[in-house]
């Protein structure tokens, strides 16, 4: 492993010479926050899927996950009055299970979440075998039950069959929106990217009873493990994207949009209404990540992606592409003269280490990308949970990344941070869940999370 870091530090140093930062600086609460570290539960085994969230007007942390060879969501949040803690650090959190017989564990979607006027929405989509399915769950914001609801939203014999990875599901309005992978078992191994949304007129187009939901294929492929994935952002005013990786020197790091304001003919992929694009490509020498995940932020023109690059041979580079509209380095797109303009900016951020590495993507109030990603310094060092961020984040000059370690391994043995998942609340403050794994022995189940802090003044007499 020692004979290829020369090999690495070589193809780190083409990389970063195409792909620079640029930021402008002002100080977010979260990048000043201390953050605390515990474990939220001991020896939990066979945890799948685990997402985190932040809901309600006081923004109540919240983790969701799946066990595997188990139909219930695993739900928790930090208790309230009203809901007096039973789990997690102290007692501190409340814990419940929602069963959904036929949930296919491993397909559970990261948990999606709506603000409404006295209560909010937090929702998820998972498989059954044969449909997609969706359930929703209104609490009000003392995390008080109200009501929930469940229902079939997408036949998977339509499009293929079968569900390629997890869903990714967004609350706009008190509706889903849902974008799946589909593959088929014929000789070619087709995919179908296809994307669902609510509609007024009822139709069959997701290939169920007639409904108020529409189902467009987005984009397909052919080939084993050709297509990922999706991951769905839904930015302010209900602007819509999706990432997700394609096989090939034209693909990899793929964007599609609705094509609701450049011609009609710029539109190349879906139902004549979506355009596709190259965001970084696949290349003779290496290739993207299948599992890519998007953050949507405050306004329609923040997106940012969190990707990786490499091979087997070199290993994996943590990568994110941030949506810039005209000058960055990556994603040629057309503008509304028709002319090819570089809409993303793509940056180089770490090295990962070991090459199977979980990471996370989330946007803070002011829209400055959070990252948090395994990351092991040498081949054979223990593996740590970190994040980073921009310098401008933290109100410093520069244009490089701040990279902060948030949970430290005790040994080489022990890994940090599997399937670290990170959420950033409207007040700037984050919550990150993740596995700590040891050799023979069951993994715990971990939080970091920042919370504001009372200091008392200092008095100098």
């Amino acid at each position: 492993m020692k004979t290829n870091r020369w090999l690495r530090i070589l193809l780190a140093i083409f990389i970063l010479m195409g792909f620079t930062s640029v930021q402008a600086a002002s100080t977010s609460l979260g990048a000043v926050q201390k953050w605390k570290v515990q474990v939220f539960k001991g020896a939990e085994a066979n945890v799948l899927n685990l997402s985190t969230a932040f809901a309600g007007k006081s923004q109540i942390p919240i983790l969701s996950y799946a066990i595997s060879g188990s139909t219930n969501i695993r739900l928790a949040h930090a208790a309230t009055a009203a809901v007096p803690g039973n789990c997690g650090p102290n007692n501190k959190w409340y814990c419940a299970q929602w069963h959904y017989g036929n949930l296919v564990p491993a397909s559970l979607s990261p948990i999606a979440v709506e603000q409404r006027t006295d209560t909010h929405l937090i929702g998820w989509a998972f498989s059954t075998g044969s449909r997609v399915r969706g359930a929703m769950i209104e609490l009000k914001d003392d995390m008080s039950y109200v009501s929930e609801t469940q229902g079939d939203l997408i036949d998977l014999g339509q499009f293929g069959g079968t569900l390629v990875g997890a869903p990714s599901v967004r609350i706009v309005g008190g509706h889903y929106q849902v974008a799946v992978t589909v593959g088929d078992n014929s000789d070619l191994y087709g995919h179908k990217l296809v994307f669902m949304s609510y509609t007024i007129a009822s139709n069959t187009s997701c290939g169920l009873a007639p409904a108020n939901y529409y189902c467009v294929v987005v984009d397909t492929s052919n080939g084993s493990k050709s297509m990922g994935a999706p991951s769905l952002g839904v930015a302010s005013g209900g602007i819509v994207g999706i990432a997700y990786y394609k096989a090939g020197a034209t693909n990899g790091l793929m964007f599609a949009y609705p094509n609701l304001h450049l011609p009609t003919n710029y539109s190349n992929c879906g139902s004549s209404s979506w355009r596709c694009i190259s965001i970084f490509p696949d290349t003779d020498t290496g290739a993207v990540g299948a599992d890519v995940k998007l953050a949507a932020g405050h306004t329609p023109a923040n997106l940012g992606i969190a990707y990786t690059y490499g091979n087997a041979s070199f290993g994996k580079y943590l990568f994110r592409a941030g949506y810039v509209e005209s000058g960055g380095n990556c994603g040629a797109d057309l503008n509304a003269s028709g002319d090819s303009v570089n809409k993303w900016q793509c940056n180089l951020l770490v090295f990962l280490g070991k090459f199977n590495m979980s990471y996370s993507i989330s946007l803070d109030p002011l829209d400055y990308p959070v990252l948090a990603y395994e990351y092991a310094s040498e081949d054979l060092a223990p593996v740590d949970l970190y994040i980073t961020y921009p310098k401008a984040r933290a109100g410093l000059p520069g244009t490089g990344w701040i990279e902060q370690q948030i949970d430290a391994a005790p040994t080489t043995t022990v890994t940090t941070g599997g399937l670290a998942f990170l959420a950033l609340g409207t007040n700037g403050l984050g919550l990150i869940g993740y596995l700590q794994e040891a050799e023979y022995a069951t993994p715990d189940l971990k939080i970091a999370w920042q919370q504001f802090e009372l200091s008392l003044p200092l008095v100098r007499r």
